[in-house]
Parts: structure tokens; sequence; C-alpha cells
């Protein structure tokens, strides 16, 4: 059998239980009182706060009265009809924003139905569908094809008027009135390139000019022919010249010696002889080598 507990241990036990909850349900309490401290600061705080804001404006406001000459009920009273302004500017605030949004809608509403007016009751079916955007996307390459061709005509100098440029460029669609898109910047750049091409163009054109004069008055002064007799004299801005004078002149007796024709020549003082003289001659060569 076994020994049964005596019944003071059993009370001591329990007591010890009670005293662990009520020692817990102490520091719960005190937790919470704590906390209650604290939201009590905090709120004398703010009362604290509150009381000062409430003295200034009753200074403010009295002050103000002062200004006016009047009561201060009545700057109380407009006080109050500022807040009822500011809460109706709010109110109108809304109703625009619930306008704008309605609008956005509408526009949407207004771009679907204007997309199913463009299709001319055409069926939605897929091919239709791909056929359509087939056809917008050849209508966009076509445009932007033709504005590079314009851009690569203008900057190459083949186009000198800007009219038909501004209207090649500008967007089909009107421009908003609130954000205007600004090309000047883009065409500035775009003259500044084709300045640049055609002050290339004209110093080229010059200088061949300017080599051309300088041929032809060295040809004049018959100091060309001394230079085709000995290249290795003349100067480095005649080597060109030279050259294609020299390829003309072979592809001259090529021509010459496929048609069996005679060639030119030339007399003591550089002239080219006219045929009679050619044949004369040939003649007193062949006698005189008899």
């Amino acid at each position: 059998m076994t020994a049964e507990r005596p019944i003071e241990l059993e009370d001591i036990d329990v007591l010890w239980a009670e005293l662990k909850d009520l020692r817990e349900e102490c520091s719960r309490l005190d937790g919470e009182l704590r906390s209650q401290h604290r939201q009590l600061a905090a709120a004398q705080s703010r009362q604290e706060e509150l009381r000062k804001k409430i003295q200034k404006r009753e200074a403010a406001s009295r002050e103000i009265s002062q200004q006016l000459g009047c009561e201060e009920q009545d700057v109380l009273e407009l006080a109050r009809w500022r807040r009822q302004a500011k809460e109706q500017a709010k109110q109108a605030q809304q109703l625009q924003q619930g306008i704008e949004a309605e609008c956005l809608e509408s526009e949407a509403t207004i771009a679907e139905l204007r997309k199913l007016a463009d299709r001319k009751g055409r069926p939605s079916s897929a091919k239709g569908l791909e056929a359509e955007e087939t056809r917008r996307r050849r209508e966009d390459l076509d445009l932007r094809c033709a504005r590079l061709q314009l851009l690569r005509d203008f900057i190459s100098g083949s186009v000198a008027d800007t009219s038909a440029l501004r209207e090649l460029l500008a967007d089909g669609s009107p421009p908003p009135a609130e954000d205007p898109v600004d090309l000047t910047d883009a065409f500035e750049e775009l003259q500044a390139e084709h300045r640049k091409r055609m002050k290339t163009l004209v110093e080229t054109s010059n200088s061949i000019i300017e080599r051309k004069n300088h041929t032809w008055k060295r040809i004049n002064k018959g100091l060309f022919v001394s230079s085709l007799l000995r290249p290795e004299r003349c100067g480095l801005q005649e080597h060109p010249t030279i050259r294609e004078v020299l390829d003309d002149a072979a592809a001259l007796c090529r021509l010459r010696i496929a048609q069996k024709a005679p060639l030119p020549r030339t007399d003591e003082e550089g002239n080219v002889a006219d045929r009679k003289t050619i044949l004369r001659t040939d003649e007193e060569g062949a006698t005189a080598c008899e």
C-alpha cells in the first residue's frame, strides 16, 4: 500500500500554484498600468499642446479682430467660412478628377468606335486583322523610307528648301496644345550638316576648277608638253592630269589601230600636222630610204 500525503503538503502545493498565478497576474497588471501611465502622459502632452494652440489661435483671432475693428465672433465665422471654402475646393478637385477620368474613358470608347468605322464592316477574323496590320505596317514603312530619303537628299545637297522637309517630317496627327513638339533643334542640326556638306562640295569643286585652270594655263604656255615628255620634272598636282591624258592617248591609239587609221603627228614646233602633211612626210621618208 502506498503512503498517503498529508493534507498540509497538498495545501502548500495549491498555495504555491495560486501564488505563481497571482504573481503572473500582478506582472500583467503592472505592465497594463505602465501602458496606461504612458498613454495618460501622451494624452496630457497632447492636451497641453492643443491648449497652447487654442490659446495662440484665440490670441491671433483677438489681434485680427482688433486690427479689423470687429468682434471676435466675426473672425471665428470668417475662419469657418474659410474651412468651408477649402472643403468646397477639395470637392471641386475631386469632381474635376472624375470628369477627367470619364473623358479618358470616353476617348477610349471613341477610339474603339473609330476603329470599327475604319474597318467599314470588314469581319474581325484573324486573317482580316493580320491583313490590316500588314497594311498599316507597310504604310508606316513607306512613310519612314520617304522621310529617310528626303533627309539623305537634304544632307547631300540635292534639296535646299526646308518647307518640304518640314511638311514631310511633321507628324500626321495635330500636335497637342499643352505640349507642342519643338523641331527647331533637329532642323538646326540638319542645316548644320547640310552646310557642312555644301561647304565640302564647294571646296572640292573649287579645287577641281583651280587645277583645271592651272592645267589650261600650262597648256596655253606650251609647258604641258614638256611635262608630258619629262614627267619626273612636273609637279605633284599635275600627275593626275598627265595620267588622264596618257590614258586618253592610249585609248585613242588603240582606236586608231583598230580602225587602221594613221596616228596624228606633230611638227618640230609641237603642232599637230594635217593629213596632207603626214602623207607628204611619209612619202619623203620612203624616198630617202630608197
